[in-house]
Formats: C-alpha cells, sequence, structure tokens
C-alpha cells in the first residue's frame, strides 16, 4: 500500500499536478488590467494562463478581484448572489496550496476579505464580520510568519479601513474582538 501512495505521489509531482502560486508574467497582465477595471480582457488573459498552468493559484485570487469589483461597481444584489458560490470554491482550490508559501494566507484571507466588503455592500452585517474576522485572523498569522511579505501591510490597512466602515451599532462587536480601524487610519497605511 505505501508504495502505491509513494508512486501516486510522485506521479503527480513528475506530472507537474501541484498546486502553487506563481505571479507570472501572464498574471501580472491581468492584475494590471483588474485594476485598470478591463475586467473582460483580464479575465481572458486569465483563462490562458489557467490552460498554460492549471496549477497556478494565483489565477484564482485575481478572479476573485474580477467577481468583488462586478459586484462592488455593479451594485447588482442579484450578480453577488449569483457570483457568490465561486468564493467557497475558490477556497476548497486555495486550501490546496503549499502552506509554506506566503501566498497561502494571503490568498485565503484576500478572498475572505473581499467578500466581506461585499457583504457590507449589501448590509449583511453578520457574515461580512465573519469574513472580516477570518481575513483578519488569517492576514495576522501570515504577518507573523513572514514579516517581510509586503502584500500583508496592503490587506492591513484594508482592513483597518473596512473596520472603520462597520456602522456604529455594530462596531461594539469588532471592538471586542480586537478589531481596530477607522477609514482616515487605512487610508493613511495604503499611503
Amino acid at each position: 500500500m505505501r508504495i502505491i501512495l509513494f508512486l501516486l505521489f510522485n506521479a503527480q509531482l513528475l506530472a507537474g499536478a501541484v498546486p502553487h502560486y506563481h505571479f507570472s508574467e501572464e498574471c501580472k497582465r491581468a492584475a494590471k488590467e483588474i485594476f485598470k477595471l478591463k475586467l473582460d480582457l483580464a479575465q481572458n488573459i486569465l483563462e490562458q494562463e489557467k490552460k498554460s498552468d492549471p496549477d497556478n493559484l494565483i489565477p484564482l485570487l485575481l478572479e476573485d478581484y474580477i467577481d468583488f469589483f462586478r459586484v462592488y461597481i455593479s451594485e447588482d444584489e442579484l450578480l453577488y448572489f449569483n457570483l457568490s458560490d465561486r468564493r467557497n470554491e475558490r477556497l476548497k482550490k486555495l486550501i490546496k496550496g503549499p502552506e509554506d508559501s506566503p501566498f497561502y494566507r494571503y490568498c485565503l484571507a484576500e478572498v475572505q476579505l473581499h467578500w466581506g466588503i461585499s457583504r457590507l455592500k449589501f448590509e449583511e452585517y453578520l457574515g461580512a464580520f465573519m469574513n472580516v474576522k477570518k481575513a483578519y485572523a488569517l492576514l495576522k498569522a501570515n504577518q507573523k510568519a513572514f514579516p517581510d511579505f509586503v502584500y500583508n501591510l496592503k490587506s492591513m490597512a484594508v482592513m483597518h479601513t473596512v473596520v472603520g466602515a462597520i456602522p456604529k451599532e455594530y462596531r461594539w462587536g469588532v471592538e471586542k474582538l480586537g478589531f481596530e480601524g477607522s477609514i482616515e487610519g487605512g487610508m493613511a497605511e495604503m499611503e
């Protein structure tokens, strides 16, 4: 039995079927297009990247950005509900990535953060709180494990801004769990 498991594992390695994080040139190009809000173009680039490197997990993160921007900008509640199933699919795939990479917790946190912000938009405060809580814990752990990973700092600034956006009647919950932040403080950190 051990021999069979050993052979299966090594066959996966040889076939390149090991999930990994690679910010390829195409991923970088897609990210630039996403932040220019050229979402369809970015999606097309990512489709090609997924064909050329199907085990790269970075396209999942970038596709989540696309969904986030589509939902947040459109304010379309039906679109929000239709795309929310993708969150769980992405998290299931991202959790298979190598845990010793700084992108592991970061990617999981980003997906949680995107959906936390989206839930705030549609006044789903409890769900938003749960997503933000998960994202915060992941980012704190990642910051401890990889203190020089600059993407953590960006996301923590966003977290502080999100906490500042929570209505005052719900703020007691986040403060009780040790979350702090303000819109002004988070924006200053981004700069």
